[in-house]
């Protein structure tokens, strides 16, 4: 409904109202998402991280989809994608309303404060670790389509097709990333997926041209999808019995990333007027999160 009503908007504080609250309605919702698929899927946590990879590649296919499709609906007028949005989505409510099981509570389930959460052993360093690699791949996210456009004069067509080559990559990486984490350990996974990424993101830091930043988001995008999964059952697994309580802040620890990418993204391109900055702080928060992890924490936990 407050999608639907950004199409009334008559100003800047309105629409931010009603982005406040489609905002506020997300974050309640996501986090049951990934509550509920151990919960649904059962103890196989290979299977797990397969369902998760699937929740994944969903975010990617509709970013891929989204996209091109927003683009051509704004074409014909801007204020139509909102109210196409809420109806979609009011219909989507109904649908999960009868689709979803009702699923109560258990004597094991935990209700574990945040800060009590935060205490476990490794909790702090684990939520550390993806809050750097979400600050990481967001600062980059949210301002290349910038720096293509105003630094080099990049068309909004051609910034579309480049954020779909994310968005496919993305999607690759979400349903075939679980196959390559069944052939490796998954800590090994994550190193690797830190190389590739650090690889992108010095590549970005010079500035290539925009056929280039095409190509580099295709792998840097495949890795995020790939890992997302991972990194989600990482951090669940360290309770089973509180799910809820690590999705809930898991999501949050996303949301302060991307807020944060936000504030710092800014500075940081017009420090150098390029997106070399952004490109070299990328890579040193993708790596100093991987090193966070130890080679014992993943490699004990999932099956493999």
């Amino acid at each position: 409904m407050a999608t639907a009503a950004c199409a009334v908007s008559a100003g800047f504080w309105t629409m931010f109202t009603f982005r406040f609250i489609t905002g506020g309605a997300a974050a309640i919702a996501a986090p049951q998402v990934w509550a509920l698929i151990p919960a649904l899927v059962g103890p196989d946590q290979k299977h797990v991280l397969r369902v998760m990879g699937y929740a994944t590649a969903g975010l990617s296919i509709a970013q891929v989809v989204g996209v091109p499709l927003g683009s051509l609906l704004a074409i014909i007028d801007r204020r139509i994608v909102f109210p196409i949005i809420g109806v979609c989505s009011l219909g989507l409510t109904v649908t999960l309303w009868y689709q979803i099981p009702d699923i109560r509570p258990t004597a094991a389930t935990k209700k574990v404060p945040y800060l009590t959460l935060l205490h476990a052993p490794q909790a702090f360093t684990r939520f550390l670790s993806y809050l750097a690699y979400t600050l990481a791949f967001f600062t980059v996210f949210t301002y290349a389509p910038t720096w293509l456009e105003d630094g080099l004069g990049t068309s909004k067509v051609t910034v579309a097709h480049i954020v779909l080559a994310g968005g496919i990559g993305n999607t690759i990486g979400s349903l075939f990333g679980v196959r390559l984490t069944g052939r490796m350990t998954p800590v090994r996974a994550i190193y690797l997926s830190a190389v590739v990424m650090g690889i992108a993101y010095l590549t970005l830091a010079v500035s290539p041209p925009p056929l280039a930043v095409g190509l580099v988001f295709l792998p840097l995008f495949a890795c995020e999808g790939a890992m997302l999964s991972v990194r989600m059952l990482h951090l669940q697994q360290l309770d089973n019995t509180a799910r809820g309580t690590i999705s809930t802040l898991t999501s949050a620890v996303m949301y302060l990333g991307t807020t944060v990418a936000g504030l710092i993204g800014g500075p940081l391109l017009t420090l150098t007027g390029n997106f070399t900055a952004i490109g070299i702080t990328a890579f040193l928060l993708s790596t100093a999160s991987a090193l966070m992890i130890r080679p014992s924490d993943l490699g004990e936990e999932v099956n493999q």
